[in-house]
Formats: C-alpha cells, structure tokens, sequence
C-alpha cells in the first residue's frame, strides 16, 4: 500500500513524473549532498554535478516524463521499473519511449542512485543511418 512507502520514495515518484518542472532547490531536497548517481552515460558524484547534470541534460529536452510501471520497495532502497517518454531536438519530433529501472539507496535523502537502460534504444535507434543499421543486427540476432 501507498501509506507503507516511504515519504521519500513518494516525493522520489513525484519529482520524476514531469522533470521539466525540476528546480535545484527539488534536487536538494531529495538527494544527499555526497549523491553518487550513475546511468549508462554518467558517474557523478555530489549535488553540485548531479544539479549541473539536470540543468545542462533538461534544457535540450522539450518532454521529459516517467510513468512509473513496478516497484519493490523498503525503508532504505528501492527498485523502480519506468517508461521515460521524451522529445529531443537532434532525434526528430516524435515522443520517444525509452523502458528502464532505477535502484535507489537512501536514509533522510538519496545518497545512491542507478539507471540502467538501454543506450541503443535511446539514442542510437532513432538515428537514420545507425539505426537501419541496429535495427538489421536486431533482426538476425532474433532470428538466430
């Protein structure tokens, strides 16, 4: 039930329903200062990169939401399956949907956070000439 997850977590799945409407002071609130973040792209380390990373990441990003599709939850971590739907400019115009899952780590704040997804997906399928290209090398992997 809702009311036996942590306050945290709720503020967690709130802060990442629309990352648009991110502010530092939200990063602050939710994250420890000694943050360690990764994902696929990125290790950082401290609020102060974490903070840079968001600000510089989002401002490319006209859409940039989460639903949020399973979850296993404690008092100290968490496991989140996501859907990210997004938009950036150098992809196209079309809503992009990319699946992954977080884990979490936190006491009073965040203090580890990992993403893990798929790049490719992400990135390189919706590029013309890459992504003919993964998307030919998916088929005759599936095929094998």
């Amino acid at each position: 039930m809702a009311s036996e997850r942590p306050l945290l977590f709720e503020q967690f799945t709130h802060f990442y329903k629309d990352l648009k409407a991110v502010t530092p002071v939200k990063i602050h609130d939710l994250y420890h200062d000694r943050i360690v973040f990764k994902d696929p792209v990125h290790e950082l380390h401290g609020i102060d990169q974490l903070d840079h990373y968001f600000s510089h990441s989002l401002k490319n990003l006209p859409l940039c939401q989460f639903t949020f599709l399973d979850q296993l939850v404690t008092n100290e971590a968490a496991y989140i399956k996501w859907h990210m739907f997004y938009r950036h400019p150098k992809l196209g115009n079309d809503q992009l949907m990319l699946r992954g899952m977080t884990h979490i780590l936190f006491d009073s704040k965040i203090y580890f956070h990992e993403d893990s997804y798929d790049l490719g997906s992400m990135i390189y399928d919706h590029l013309p000439v890459v992504g003919r290209i993964t998307r030919v090398i998916k088929k005759k992997l599936a095929n094998e």
